[in-house]
Order: C-alpha cells, then structure tokens, then sequence
C-alpha cells in the first residue's frame, strides 16, 4: 500500500513516530497497579527502554528476548498457522507478562498480589478501533 503524496510530512521522520509509540506503550503499562517496571527491547533482543537499571535492563532484555523466540518457535512448530501473542511467567516471588510482538516486544515484572488486571491488553499494541 502506498503513502498518500506528501506523507509523513518532511520534518516527522518514521523513528520519531516510532520512539512516540514506544514512549505511548511505555506510559500505558506503567499506569497498571502492581507493574514493578517495563523493558522494551527491539527484535534484536536489545532494550530500547526500560525503568530498570542498565544491569538488570540487559540481563532481562537479552533472556526474555530468547525466552520469547523460543516460546514462539515451540508454538509454531506445533501448529504452523499459530503464532505466539503472550506469555506469563509465574515464579514464587512474581511474575512477569511477556507481548513477544514482532516490532516492539515488550515484558512487565509484576507483583502478582497488586496486579490482578496486567494481561495482554495491557502490553499488546494500542487496539485500533476501526471506523
């Protein structure tokens, strides 16, 4: 599908609106009783944002990151027409919510007993209505 002429306009480059979702996703998850941070990484495996100190920042980024290439690897090959949309860890003392999306992966350290209501509306992509 092609832009419409003259879009996006000159002085708005695709990372800016890029960085703007991220930021939007960012604020969004962080809003949620119970969320003790959130890491953003890029398809790399590498954060591009994150609450966290830069230590535990790329520890998580880069385990969650293979954790979810692997869960979604295990998913299709099970079943090819499947896919991998979200993935909840739970340990003794937390949980973390894991959007592997193909764009911008996103994970949330939670505190179980604070957040009842972080699932995948909360770390998916912003829903699109349509009109």
């Amino acid at each position: 599908r092609r832009s419409p002429p003259g879009w996006p306009p000159p002085d708005v480059s695709p990372r800016l609106h890029y960085m703007s979702d991220v930021e939007e996703t960012l604020k969004r998850i962080q809003s949620h009783k119970g969320v003790q941070g959130v890491i953003i990484w890029n398809p790399e495996g590498i954060a591009i944002r994150s609450t966290f100190e830069p230590k535990v920042t790329t520890q998580y980024a880069a385990l969650l990151s293979s954790l979810s290439s692997k869960s979604r690897s295990i998913v299709r090959d099970l079943d090819p027409t499947n896919d991998l949309t979200f993935l909840r860890v739970r340990t003794k003392k937390g949980e973390i919510m894991i959007a592997p999306d193909k764009v911008r992966p996103a994970a949330a350290p939670t505190n179980p007993a604070l957040a009842p209501a972080v699932g995948p509306h909360t770390l998916g992509p912003p829903r699109r209505t349509s009109r």
